[in-house]
């Protein structure tokens, strides 16, 4: 019967939506262990500051 399993991942609460606790929830760390990846993580900060810079307007004088 392929309509009535209980399987967990698939199956929804009666209750609603499933919670979870706030020590689940909460985000994780960014973890960069090779010199590759904290590389291009900071190149991908410093790209957003530069496309932020150029795109705000400027005030005029």
């Amino acid at each position: 019967m392929q309509g009535t399993s209980t399987d967990k991942r698939t199956s929804q609460s009666p209750d609603g939506p499933k919670t979870y606790s706030a020590e689940k929830a909460r985000q994780g760390t960014i973890i960069l262990r090779h010199r590759w990846s904290r590389w291009l993580f900071i190149l991908g900060l410093v790209a957003a500051v530069v496309l932020a810079f150029f795109t705000i307007p400027q005030m005029p004088s």
